[in-house]
């Protein structure tokens, strides 16, 4: 697999194959619904310092993607 946009488990939940598959799979865009006690978790460093685009629902509120058929992403938040 090879997902350009990875939502991580349910409220950011940091185990170690998640981990592991988030690190392989090298997205460009992570989309993590949770709230402010897992902000900036340092469990999920290895993949945040691939520089994806990380939304969480917590700091940019609700956040979006858009697939282009020409295989751009669009991607935003409520507070960018």
């Amino acid at each position: 697999l090879a997902p350009r946009v990875l939502e991580l488990p349910h409220h950011g939940s940091a185990l170690p194959r998640s981990i592991e598959f988030g690190v392989m799979s090298r997205p460009r865009v992570v989309l993590q619904s949770t709230g402010p006690s897992r902000l900036e978790d340092v469990r999920w460093s290895p993949l945040r310092d691939l520089g994806p685009a990380w939304y969480t629902s917590a700091r940019q509120g609700w956040s979006w993607v858009e697939f282009h058929r020409d295989g751009r992403l669009r991607h935003g938040s409520m507070h960018p």
